[in-house]
């Protein structure tokens, strides 16, 4: 598949599932380190930094939990 189908694939799927979703805005960004591939809708969007931070925390619990599954547990309310 070439760079432009691939783009028109992903920005056709994004956007399908963002007018299905509640969000009021949203923005995508791909890089592809192996094929140099690039993607982006709305990039150049501003978002507060909370949000992008609810990625960083919930990334960081996952690798808790695979760590020390038990541990994590017992906070985890």
């Amino acid at each position: 598949m070439e760079e432009n189908e691939k783009s028109e694939t992903l920005r056709q799927t994004c956007e399908g599932i963002m007018s299905e979703s509640k969000a009021g805005a949203y923005a995508v960004a791909l890089h592809d380190y192996e094929t140099g591939f690039r993607f982006a809708i709305n990039a150049d969007r501003r978002f507060h930094a909370a949000s992008t931070m609810k990625v960083a925390v919930l990334l960081a619990i996952g690798r808790a939990m695979n760590l020390a599954v038990g541990t994590v547990r017992k906070y985890a309310y």
